[in-house]
Order: C-alpha cells, then sequence, then structure tokens
C-alpha cells in the first residue's frame, strides 16, 4: 500500500503512511478499498453522476465494532467522514449500493430469523438500526 494524502478537517493535506492504513485494514471486517485497488472506482460512485468525490479510504463496516474503528480511526487523524446510508440524497451523501448479498452473508444462518423478527416488529422498516435487513414478506395464500 502506498502513502494516501486526504485533506484533514482542518483544512490542509495530510499524508497517511502505509502501516497504519494497512494496521487500519486489518481491523475491518468488511474490508477496506483504496484508490490503488481494483474495486475503487465502482465503491466510490454513487448514484447521482454529478457527484464525482474521491476519498482516501472506504471502510465496508459490518458492524458496530467496523464502525466504531473507522471512526476512531477518522478522529484520531483529523479525517473528513462520509456515511453511505440507505437513502437518497442530490448531492449523493445518502446513496448506497445495493449490498443485499453482502448483507446476508455478514448474518449468515441469522439473516432469515432476522427478516422474521423485523416482519413482526417494524413491518416498515423504520428503526434507525438494522435498516439493511429488510423485513420479511408473506406469502399469500388463495
Amino acid at each position: 500500500m502506498e502513502t494516501l494524502t486526504y485533506r484533514t478537517l482542518d483544512g490542509p493535506l495530510a499524508a497517511l503512511p502505509p502501516e497504519e492504513a494497512e494496521a487500519f485494514a486489518a481491523g475491518i471486517r468488511g474490508g477496506v478499498i483504496t484508490p490503488a485497488d481494483a474495486d475503487y472506482e465502482a465503491a466510490r460512485r454513487v448514484w447521482n453522476g454529478m457527484v464525482d468525490r474521491h476519498p482516501a479510504l472506504i471502510a465496508r463496516c459490518l458492524g458496530s465494532q467496523d464502525v466504531r474503528r473507522a471512526i476512531d480511526f477518522a478522529r484520531d487523524h483529523r479525517m473528513l467522514v462520509s456515511v453511505r446510508g440507505g437513502g437518497h440524497h442530490i448531492a449523493g451523501k445518502a446513496v448506497a449500493e445495493d449490498e443485499a448479498g453482502r448483507v446476508d452473508s455478514a448474518y449468515g444462518q441469522n439473516y432469515a430469523r432476522l427478516q422474521e423478527v423485523k416482519r413482526q416488529y417494524d413491518p416498515d422498516n423504520l428503526f434507525r438500526i438494522n435498516q439493511n435487513i429488510a423485513p420479511a414478506v408473506l406469502a399469500r395464500t388463495a
């Protein structure tokens, strides 16, 4: 991994040594993507073609521990942070790609059970936590 250059919260550019980026990446279960990775272009794009941002790092968080580690790392290095959510925003600030397979694999055998719980207690998918788990669909009988 090469040294990464990024803009800090205060405005000036800073350099992130490769060993620090590698140590961070090793602690993120979903992986970390940098501009040197083949999937960087696809990972950084949002649905609005007018938005063309180039983050220094993309952390693909698979749980709260990954999120906490990413936020701590960003805070320690005074990095700007963006969160890709499940909604849409004209400026591309809340767009997530379809990661159903990634979510399914992250929860493993528990995914179907979690979908059933969501169907029973949150059928409109309104709760802020685990909105990436779609409520199970009831089969209709004639």
